[in-house]
């Protein structure tokens, strides 16, 4: 009996050894890779290769846009921060050629409401009442907003020439408009440095979130760049051409966003890169602050979106 513990106590340590073999060779990997990005950004900057523009931002502040551009920002229960941030993006971005597109949801009158309640007199904000009730994916979301972008080119007569993506929380960056229509002629995909702020209600989750957004696009996102690598999206102030997004489209029947997906703003950059377009970590810094586009961080989160179509 003796004998037969001592060798399943012997194979159950042949099997711990063998997982930690297993876990240390892949954090080893983890470790040289992490080194490598550490080095190429030391290494980029003193040579100059990474390097962080500086530009007026009064007059990116009065920019105008070389065409018109449409903010898509999905949204659903977000009618306590909806009317916050629509009001802020009006008065950021002032500029009479842009639009906002909210896509609500049938069964969210809130969320309806609190943006009826801030819409401008110029008639810059549409609300847009997706095709089935809520929660659906962010994808779907998005690909609602895309057929209501189509369906009003067609009445208008006028092609948008960028789409920008953002949260229903995020503040924008008031230069951040201007930097994305000048980067938008060169490249197809255009992504801005995003600040995450923690949330007081959740600071353990929304501080790692905020960790690992400061450090991807502090370090990784410019290496990333400097390389000619791909750009993954954040879906917080990303600009796509609307050249580049009639080509998705075209490639996945009418809809540019797969609405099973959980990343699609992470794999949009990444599908863009492998198209003739070349997609651009556009970090810039005025006389005081970087043209970073902040949001809020919660314990909620991406969570709110249903899993699955």
């Amino acid at each position: 009996m003796g004998g037969s513990h001592f060798a399943i106590f012997q194979w159950l340590t042949h099997v711990q050894m063998e997982l930690l073999l297993f876990a240390a060779t892949f954090f080893a990997i983890g470790l040289i890779d992490e080194f490598f990005v550490d080095v190429a950004y030391v290494c980029f900057r003193l040579t100059g290769r990474i390097r962080t523009e500086v530009v007026d931002e009064d007059l990116l502040r009065e920019h105008r846009l070389a065409g018109p551009a449409v903010l898509f920002i999905p949204a659903w229960k977000e009618q306590a921060v909806i009317g916050t941030t629509i009001a802020h993006v009006l008065g950021a971005w002032p500029q009479p050629q842009l639009r906002i597109f909210i896509g609500c949801y049938p069964n969210d009158h809130d969320t309806i409401q609190a943006v009826e309640n801030v819409l401008d007199p110029e008639e810059r904000v549409r609300v847009v009442i997706v095709d089935r009730p809520g929660p659906t994916t962010k994808a779907h979301c998005l690909n609602e907003l895309y057929a209501a972008l189509l369906e009003e080119e067609k009445a208008s007569g006028t092609k948008a020439h960028m789409v920008i993506l953002h949260d229903a929380e995020d503040m924008v960056d008031p230069a951040g408009l201007a930097v994305m229509d000048r980067a938008i002629r060169k490249f197809a995909f255009v992504q801005l440095p995003v600040m995450a702020l923690p949330s007081s209600s959740a600071p353990m989750i929304s501080g790692h979130y905020s960790d690992e957004f400061a450090e991807s696009h502090a370090k990784i996102m410019p290496v990333r760049d400097a390389i000619g690598s791909s750009v993954p999206g954040a879906g917080v102030g990303s600009a796509v051409s609307r050249e580049a997004l009639a080509q998705l489209a075209e490639l996945g029947s009418g809809k540019v966003f797969a609405e099973d997906a959980l990343t699609e703003d992470y794999e949009l950059g990444q599908r863009i890169s492998r198209r003739p377009g070349k997609p651009r970590f556009a970090r810039r810094r005025g006389g005081h602050t970087g043209f970073a586009s902040s949001h809020g961080t919660g314990s909620a989160g991406p969570a709110i979106w249903r899993k699955g179509g």
